[in-house]
């Protein structure tokens, strides 16, 4: 369940902690065949510690583990999103940055108009990297705080 409160023109949703047998669920859907055996059930009992009952931190700590990134970098959905970035090139880098302008819909006639080189190159290094939908999820969370 989850509870929405209304105040100064802000609604809030506040959402529950998942238990950790569901942050394992989500972790193992997301690890797909790296889940299975001992080894698979290290690397979600290690995603459900550290996500902390959040849903959103599993599914990212997951992404980060199935990228073969280390997922002591990531403290916070923040950082796990970070890790992610970091990762892109600098050309990358900066048409995520140009994206911000953008909202929830780019288009690459939008980045070329804003000065990225190549921005159809580009987006298909954000969507590879799965960027823009770490994004709207970045989004998300911080409204929902």
């Amino acid at each position: 369940a989850y509870e929405i409160t209304y105040g100064d023109g802000v609604q809030t949703c506040a959402l529950p902690i998942f238990s950790k047998r569901t942050v394992r669920t989500i972790a193992k859907a997301m690890l797909g065949e790296r889940a299975e055996g001992s080894g698979g059930e290290d690397l979600t009992e290690v995603i459900a510690a550290q996500a902390g009952g959040s849903p959103l931190f599993a599914e990212e700590l997951a992404r980060l583990m199935v990228l073969g990134r280390d997922t002591k970098k990531a403290p916070t959905i923040e950082a796990a999103i970070q890790v992610s970035l970091d990762a892109l090139d600098e050309g990358g880098r900066d048409a995520i940055a140009r994206l911000a302008v953008f909202g929830y819909t780019v288009w690459d006639a939008g980045l070329d108009a804003l000065g990225v080189t190549d921005a159809a190159g580009a987006l298909r290094k954000v969507g590879d990297a799965d960027i823009e939908r770490a994004h709207r999820c970045l989004r998300a969370h911080n409204l929902s705080r």
